[in-house]
């Protein structure tokens, strides 16, 4: 099953011959984004053979109430974020570390869609990866991605104030479904 079959499966999507439809299990407040939709019909023109041709693209997912407000939201940002360490570790020339921050930061700004978190969040930032890392290292992975989230406004700032929980989290997975997973919480 390629990536972007299983993401469907678990977003709660079948197949019924010809295209990805929610099925029951899929929660009437939650609402397809057109970035959802694209990777629906990306899986049917390749006609489900598995094959990555298509690369799976950065997304963003809303959990809507009942009075229609974004309550939560998932980014999923493929690929890897470097840690501390090795040659394209945190711990570079800051010229290095800032292109890389740049490219994250517009990565995410193209999926925001506007969207804003005005008070206290929680978030939950889970990394898979063909390998675990130490925990020290995991933390210094979501640098990037949380100063992303403050510049494309989603959320105000990553200080304790405003993210008054953050959990990390970590799994194994194939080298080609690679990503990072953050899931953001309004609190109040």
């Amino acid at each position: 099953m390629d990536p972007i079959e299983k993401m469907l499966i678990q977003k709660g999507f079948t197949w019924d011959g010809k295209s990805w439809v929610p099925s029951v299990k899929t929660s009437a407040n939650t609402i397809i984004t057109s970035e959802l939709k694209k990777l629906c019909s990306a899986a049917v023109k390749r006609g489900r053979s598995g094959k990555n041709e298509l690369p799976i693209r950065d997304s963003m997912e809303d959990l809507i109430n009942s009075d229609g407000v974004v309550v939560a939201c998932t980014i999923i940002l493929e690929g890897l974020f470097s840690g501390l360490n090795g040659s394209k570790g945190l711990m570079r020339h800051w010229s290095e570390s800032y292109a890389k921050k740049k490219k994250v930061i517009e990565r995410v700004k193209a999926i925001s869609d506007g969207r804003k978190f005005d008070g206290q969040v929680k978030i939950i930032y889970t990394r898979y990866s063909q390998m675990l890392m130490d925990w020290d290292n995991l933390g210094s992975t979501a640098k990037f991605p949380f100063d992303a989230l403050v510049a494309a406004e989603i959320i105000k700032d990553d200080n304790p104030a405003i993210v008054v929980e953050c959990l990390f989290k970590q799994e194994k997975c194939r080298r080609k479904d690679q990503r990072v997973e953050i899931y953001i919480e309004q609190i109040n």
